[in-house]
């Protein structure tokens, strides 16, 4: 009806690439681009019927429910999905963990011990990955999970 949606994903992404589209249609242009500083970034979604908007990350073709934006702990559990990997499950290392890149440092991120390999977003051949707390990016932009 009369809302927005939006894809939220890694800024370095969003940085890099100006409009997104599925392999048969268009998805919307990248607005939010945080990076260094913060990693998110958001895609306006054009047209949300075609892409069917919801809470969810996507688990090998099948939507995985997204159960909420708290702030991360150590210990805590933790899953993620990433292009090459799929779906992996961890705990959370450390939190409030400054990441440096070629671009610039990037600062409040949690650290895991989650499987990811290149092509993942934040993570390399390791079982330690970085993620940006997605409850910041929420409060920063005024959106909500659906």
């Amino acid at each position: 009806s009369g809302s927005t949606y939006y894809v939220i994903t890694a800024g370095h992404c969003t940085r890099a690439i100006t409009s997104w589209r599925t392999s048969s249609q268009p998805i919307g242009n990248s607005v939010a681009r945080r990076f260094p500083g913060d990693d998110y970034g958001t895609i306006r979604v054009n047209s949300p019927s075609s892409l069917d908007p919801r809470g969810a990350i996507i688990n090998y073709g099948s939507p995985r429910t997204i159960t909420g934006s708290r702030s991360a702990y150590v210990g805590q559990s933790v899953c993620k999905t990433g292009s090459t990997t799929g779906t992996t499950c961890g705990t959370v290392q450390r939190t409030n963990v400054t990441v440096n890149y070629a671009e610039g440092a990037v600062y409040g991120m949690i650290q895991s011990n989650t499987c990811t390999q290149p092509g993942d977003s934040g993570g390399g051949r390791s079982f330690r990955s970085f993620f940006q707390p997605i409850g910041e990016v929420l409060d920063v932009l005024g959106l909500s999970l659906l």
